[in-house]
């Protein structure tokens, strides 16, 4: 699924946040921390890239981190806009990947006929891509544990009461969920404290041998990749049961997620041609799924490099994921 890339302007605005934004299908708790951790996330991947001068970005701090913010009003829309739409896509385990693409717009003006008019054409030519990619089983898991639905499980067959009210008004089971997000959020800082750590080392990690440097054609767009409608889930929570996040004949998986639905009913998503989200001639074969993280896929084409950045297990609630960069 493709959110169109932003328009190259030069304004400067803040927003608000996606985590703000409740989804009627997914966890509250869980797309609160994965849309406010993505949406740093994110921007400071721009940042790190250079993609816009360094003034058009703004000094902040996330859960303590120094960081920064693109104040490009089009930039900070596109980017809401997409993970409003997204995120409850990931934590339903209809995506299992939010990819971030810098590619090269090069366009061909070539005369009309008779040389009365023109006639415009322009190619996208992938650059890199920034993968952010989830297990599906451990992210539904995650958000089920985060929601107390696994500690209600184990608390109901316990003849123990196992969700006593501390002196302070908190009970154990809220005191234990606490403690699983703040474990969640603490990875997912680790995260952008490694994106942070590669300012200064991007030449040397950033790009293929003989690349040019990004160039005033040079923008970024966001996809969304869909799980299989046949990938089997499981979820491993004591008393839950997974079957209802498998698809059943006839039914859309789509229809597991109504803030994707709408927006492709909408117009405002679309499903994007494989070549314009992965790398073309010289780049990734284009039969090569982009879920193929593990190099078992047909790479006899290849001349990309994907580098692992950062991988997250969280034990405590369950969650996989990881960031890769390919160029």
């Amino acid at each position: 699924m493709n959110n169109p890339p932003p328009p190259q302007q030069h304004q400067l605005s803040q927003n608000n946040n996606p985590s703000t934004t409740t989804s009627t299908t997914a966890s509250p708790r869980m797309t609160t921390i994965l849309g406010s951790s993505l949406e740093v996330i994110l921007h400071e991947i721009l940042y790190l890239r250079s993609l816009y001068p360094r003034d058009a970005f703004a000094s902040t701090r996330y859960l303590g981190v120094a960081c920064h913010a693109c104040r490009h009003p089009a930039v900070v829309d596109y980017i809401y806009d997409t993970l409003v739409v997204s995120i409850p896509a990931l934590c339903v385990g209809v995506a299992d990947e939010l990819i971030l693409i810098f590619y090269d717009t090069d366009v061909v003006v070539a005369d009309g006929t008779g040389g009365t008019g023109t006639t415009t054409t322009s190619d996208q030519k992938v650059l890199e891509r920034f993968v952010i990619a989830f297990d599906v089983s451990s992210i539904l898991e995650a958000s089920r544990v985060l929601e107390g639905d696994g500690e209600n499980n184990t608390a109901s067959n316990n003849n123990d009461n196992t969700n006593e009210i501390n002196d302070d008004g908190t009970t154990q089971m809220s005191m234990i969920v606490q403690t699983k997000v703040q474990e969640l959020q603490r990875s997912l800082r680790d995260v952008l404290l490694k994106i942070i750590s590669m300012e200064g080392s991007t030449s040397s990690i950033g790009r293929r041998r003989g690349q040019t440097n990004f160039t005033g054609t040079t923008t970024f767009k966001l996809c969304l990749h869909c799980r299989s409608a046949t990938t089997p889930v499981t979820i491993d929570v004591e008393g839950v049961e997974g079957d209802d996040c498998n698809l059943v004949e006839g039914e859309d998986l789509l229809e597991k997620c109504p803030e994707l639905s709408t927006a492709m009913e909408g117009g405002k998503w679309f499903k994007s041609d494989a070549e314009s989200c992965q790398f073309g001639d010289g780049g990734v074969s284009n039969n090569l799924d982009c879920s193929d993280k593990t190099g078992d896929g047909d790479r006899s084409k290849t001349h990309s490099v994907t580098r692992p950045i950062k991988s997250v297990y969280v034990p405590s609630c369950g969650l996989r994921m990881q960031l890769l960069m390919e160029c």
